[in-house]
């Protein structure tokens, strides 16, 4: 019995451990996937830079852009960030609520 369990203790670890890995590796295309959309968002909201708008409509017509990436990009009045980030700071607003 003690070695099942020992069995089954080393098989959580290494998950736990791939499950690490694979958290660091997300945060690292979230990081890159931010610089991405900052830079298109940049070069077509504020540089006005028409190659840059055309390769974003051509990314979205071939689905590689949602629509929200699309209008971050687009649109000079979104901001870029991530949807987690969003709901998270959503909720931290009720929290903050302190009407009376």
């Amino acid at each position: 019995m003690k070695k099942k369990l020992s069995t089954k203790d080393k098989i959580i670890g290494k998950l736990r451990t791939e499950k690490e890995k694979l958290k660091q590796e997300l945060q690292k295309f979230k990081g890159f996937w931010h610089s991405i959309m900052s830079h298109f968002h940049k070069r077509i909201c504020f540089d006005k830079d028409e190659n840059y708008k055309i390769v974003s409509d051509d990314l979205y017509k071939n689905g590689i852009f949602d629509n929200n990436d699309n209008e971050i990009a687009n649109n000079i009045y979104r901001r870029v960030t991530i949807p987690e980030e969003n709901k998270q700071t959503k909720s931290k607003k009720k929290n903050n609520n302190t009407r009376f």
